[in-house]
């Protein structure tokens, strides 16, 4: 086993990201396990097999990179693990496969259905690039019940996409990412904002095949 305590942190940025498939490649060619810690998620999700994301001193959870990302299970992993929409609140009614969730702010969305219940409480984790943004009255194939208003905050280009700041009509701040060839937004601009139901993640739910740990 070779342990390595953050080997890469005084690197420059392109020199870090070479020498993360480099460590990968030399892994794999010797074929022992490495025990890698950093405090880049970015390069964790890139090199690792398994990720143990601990808080405090202890395991919040192990899994593969995908499960990290796309199904984590307390709401310190989904806001550690890249960036994310953490949304409260409460369901309000359910609909053959999604349930209507009024949130604290009193916006309403829709989330998957399945396990949920009338009054239940819920820690909604809703990554930007799951989100689809337009200007008001222009979102494409959004209906009322599944979109939330709000206007642009702040603007940023990332080169491959534009990213969105939006504060919606109850006052939640969320992070959009929206394709750089889409029509830009000026700070200011009324909007709506969109997702697929099963793309809103639950936090507390036990991502599919993940076993209790020890």
């Amino acid at each position: 086993m070779l342990l390595l305590d953050e080997p890469l942190g005084a690197l420059d940025l392109k020199l870090r990201k070479r020498l993360q498939l480099e460590l990968k490649r030399i892994q794999t060619e010797v074929g022992i396990t490495f025990v890698y810690v950093t405090h880049d998620q970015e390069e964790a999700l890139t090199m690792s097999d398994r990720i143990a994301v601990m808080n405090r001193g202890r395991v919040e959870q192990l899994g593969t990179p995908e499960q990290l990302y796309d199904r984590p299970a307390t709401r310190f992993v989904a806001d550690f693990i890249g960036t994310t929409n953490l949304l409260h609140g409460t369901v309000e009614s359910l609909d053959g496969d999604t349930a209507l969730v009024r949130l604290d702010g009193g916006d309403a969305c829709r989330i998957g259905g399945a396990g949920r219940e009338v009054g239940q409480v819920v820690d909604v984790s809703l990554r930007p690039e799951s989100v689809t943004i337009a200007a008001a009255g222009e979102a494409d194939g959004a209906t009322p019940a599944y979109s939330l208003s709000g206007s642009v905050s702040q603007s940023a280009y990332l080169g491959n996409a534009m990213q969105y700041q939006v504060v919606t009509t109850g006052g939640v701040a969320m992070t959009v990412l929206a394709p750089k060839s889409a029509a830009r937004l000026d700070a200011g601009s009324a909007v709506s904002l969109a997702w697929r139901p099963t793309e809103a993640l639950v936090l507390g739910d036990r991502p599919a095949g993940m076993k209790e740990m020890e």
